[in-house]
C-alpha cells in the first residue's frame, strides 16, 4: 500500500478498486473501454462531487499522443487528489507510484502530474457526461455512504 497516503485513504482506494471491478461496470458508458481509458474523467468527477473539498481534480500530462498541430503536453489521465494521495480506478497511489505506473505501463514519456484545467479536459478529451457522472456518484453514496466523511 502507498506509504504517503493515510490509512483511511489507502483502505478506501482498495475498496473502490474492488467495487469498480465488481459492480462499477454498469456505470461506465459504452463509449468508454474502462476506468483508465475515458472512464477516468467520469470517475474523478464523480469522486470529486461525492467527496467535495479538500479533493481536487488533477491530470497526468504527457507529449505522447499530442497532436502534430498542438505539440504541447496534453492530459492523458484524470485523477482525484486528496492531500498527498491520488485516487483513480486502480485505487490510492502516491504521486511517484502513479507517475511510475503511467510511465511504465502506459508508456507515457516524462509524465507530469498537475491540477487539471477543466476547459482543457473538455476540449481535448471530451465532455464529462453529466447523467452517468451523477449515477456513479449515487452508486458511490449507496456503496460507501452519503459522504466520504462517513467512512
Amino acid at each position: 500500500m502507498p506509504k504517503g497516503c493515510s490509512r483511511s485513504i489507502r483502505l478506501f482506494g482498495r475498496d473502490l478498486k474492488s467495487w469498480l471491478r465488481r459492480d462499477g461496470w454498469g456505470f461506465l458508458p459504452q463509449e468508454y473501454s474502462d476506468w483508465a481509458a475515458g472512464g477516468c474523467w467520469l470517475l474523478a468527477r464523480a469522486l470529486h462531487e461525492w467527496i467535495g473539498k479538500p479533493s481536487e481534480l488533477w491530470a497526468i500530462y504527457s507529449e505522447v499522443g499530442s497532436d502534430v498541430l498542438r505539440p504541447d503536453r496534453i492530459p492523458q489521465h484524470v485523477v482525484l487528489r486528496i492531500g498527498d494521495c491520488f485516487l483513480d480506478g486502480d485505487g490510492a497511489s502516491t504521486e511517484k507510484q502513479l507517475l511510475d505506473r503511467w510511465e511504465k505501463i502506459e508508456s507515457l514519456r516524462d509524465p507530469e502530474l498537475r491540477p487539471a484545467d477543466i476547459a482543457e479536459l473538455e476540449e481535448l478529451m471530451m465532455e464529462c457526461p453529466i447523467g452517468p457522472m451523477k449515477d456513479l456518484k449515487r452508486g458511490l453514496e449507496q456503496t460507501f455512504g452519503a459522504s466520504f466523511k462517513d467512512r
